[in-house]
């Protein structure tokens, strides 16, 4: 992981004011048929397309996220292919991501089930030029990833909320979602340094952590569970917006006085976040603008490359001819190569080209290994003259000095 964006603040809701009806500005449910189906395409890609793997089917919080990917691909002219996994082990996102691989898809965004697993398949579609970024939780090998909010952001208002609702003291219990998740190891390890370094949460006695898998009934399940075996707990708190939900059921369901304390969105929690329930407010950011950024810094990384050559007297007419009749072959080698908008302009007595690609390393590599391309210089070093880098094979490229969008 090269760098990360920071693009949310955490929002608190709460039900005081709540009508019984969705706001109209919450997020809308992103049906699952909306995904594109990559076994309908037919016939050669054109543009750019991009790939979305969220963690898990079935899940809102996931679906919105989608329906921002989506709208942002529509606002840029990329075609979007949303997959989910089978189910939330790495080994289903591995198959995912290399059946993206084989599509040839121009970038992948990946809501990661696991810090560390899915690094072999997303080393092999960075071979291969394909931009990858992560969102939501992180994992090696990702070139950025889009953080909802900075670990110590989420962990000081959980713990803050924590504290507000044992009314400063007492037992509480976290009930996470998977135990490989990295965004809710990160956070859990941020609540832990929070509550050691301040002297206000001292007398907060954290029983104990489970895990519900992101699964509403086993997170249900683990919720009665605690209820059980802690007579004393004042507080569930649930960092996912799953196991928020279920912990709030569960407790209503059993008329119990403890708190709930989480993640949630505003869109599942009518009438169990308010006053009068078991939660009087939770945390979240916008999931639609996790899935606007992933599209927005997967262009970002698309790369610009430029450079230069010298036509040789009198040989301008024949390299025009030349290049009118581009071999098929070369044609396809450029293609492979990741190569689109390719364009070349001239003074007479130089050459100029430009080019866009998801990877200037990927690309230079190709073309340099690529005997088609090997020929096709041979075939017009007559009439230009190329300097060419010995280390990657192509030609140096010009250095950029000013950009205007």
């Amino acid at each position: 992981m090269l760098a990360f964006v920071m693009i949310m603040s955490l929002t608190a809701c709460s039900g005081k004011k709540d009508s019984g009806e969705q706001p109209a500005d919450a997020p809308a449910k992103a049906p699952a048929e909306e995904a594109q189906d990559p076994s309908e395409e037919t016939g050669e890609k054109e543009g750019l397309t991009f790939a979305i793997v969220p963690k898990q089917a079935g899940n809102e919080y996931h679906e919105v996220i989608a329906t921002g990917f989506n709208e942002a691909c529509a606002e840029l002219g990329i075609t979007p292919i949303v997959q989910y996994p089978e189910d939330t082990s790495a080994e289903a996102q591995s198959t995912v991501i290399n059946n993206l691989i084989a599509q040839k898809v121009d970038g992948i965004a990946i809501g990661a089930n696991d810090p560390e697993a899915l690094e072999g398949a997303i080393k092999t579609a960075r071979d291969q030029g394909i931009v990858v970024v992560t969102f939501d939780s992180d994992t090696k090998g990702s070139q950025v990833f889009v953080n909802q909010a900075s670990n110590e952001a989420v962990a000081q208002v959980l713990v803050d909320s924590i504290l507000d609702m044992t009314g400063g003291e007492g037992e509480f219990a976290v009930l996470s979602a998977t135990s490989t998740a990295t965004n809710q190891n990160a956070w859990i390890a941020a609540m832990e340094n929070l509550i050691a370094s301040d002297d206000k949460y001292a007398k907060l006695e954290w029983v104990t952590t489970v895990y519900g898998d992101d699964e509403d009934q086993k997170s249900y399940d683990e919720t009665e569970s605690l209820m059980t075996n802690y007579p004393d707990l004042k507080v569930i708190c649930s960092p996912t917006c799953v196991g928020y939900l279920a912990a709030c059921k569960a407790v209503m369901n059993a008329n119990s006085e403890i708190k709930v304390a989480g993640l949630g969105m505003p869109s599942w929690s009518l009438g169990y976040v308010g006053e009068g329930t078991c939660s009087e407010y939770m945390y979240l950011w916008n999931p639609v603008e996790i899935g606007s950024t992933t599209v927005y810094t997967m262009k970002a990384l698309m790369a610009r490359y430029a450079w230069k050559c010298k036509i040789l007297p009198g040989r301008l007419e024949e390299w025009q001819y030349r290049h009118d009749h581009l071999w098929p072959e070369m044609a396809q080698a450029l293609k492979e190569a990741g190569i689109r908008n390719y364009t070349i302009w001239t003074d007479g007595k130089e050459l100029f080209g430009y080019y866009e690609c998801d990877d200037v390393e990927f690309t230079t590599r190709s073309q340099a290994e690529n005997p088609v391309v090997d020929a096709w210089n041979i075939h017009v070093k007559d009439v230009i003259t190329m300097e060419m880098d010995p280390e990657t094979g192509a030609q140096p490229p010009l250095r950029q000095v000013f950009l205007f969008e």
